[in-house]
């Protein structure tokens, strides 16, 4: 599954980006010990902007060549074919935009502690900024 525009790594932000440029950003698992340990859905990914959570647009599995074991990685599509303008219509140009990524996931998986019980989940997390 294919996003608009190119796809933007919270690891690789650029520092400035026109508002009208369509992206999309693609994040997920990729672990075959979570999957066959775990249900498929218990780890996931969540995008928040300036502080907002941002609905997915789509779930879907990696690509084949990703994975040994098919259906062992899942990725969260978040697509923006109006660049930030999809979700701020009215942003000004020369405005800083704020991304947090979390992958999310069963505290004993993430922190490899057995002795936390589930099923709380525990983020990791990467940040960045973006001015438009």
């Amino acid at each position: 599954m294919e996003g608009s525009g190119d796809r933007i790594p919270l690891a690789g932000l650029p520092e400035f980006m026109d508002v009208d440029q369509p992206f999309h950003i693609s994040h997920g698992w990729l672990n075959d010990k979570l999957f066959t340990k775990y249900p498929k859905g218990s780890a996931y990914f969540l995008l928040s902007i300036d502080g907002n959570l941002i609905e997915h647009t789509a779930i879907s599995d990696c690509p084949p060549e990703w994975v040994e074991v098919p259906g062992n990685c899942e990725l969260y599509l978040y697509d923006f074919p109006e660049g930030i303008r999809t979700i701020y219509p009215d942003i000004e140009e020369g405005t800083q935009v704020h991304f947090e990524g979390f992958w999310m996931g069963p505290c004993t998986f993430m922190d490899q502690t057995p002795d936390l019980l589930e099923p709380f989940e525990c983020p990791y997390e990467r940040l960045g900024e973006i001015v438009v």
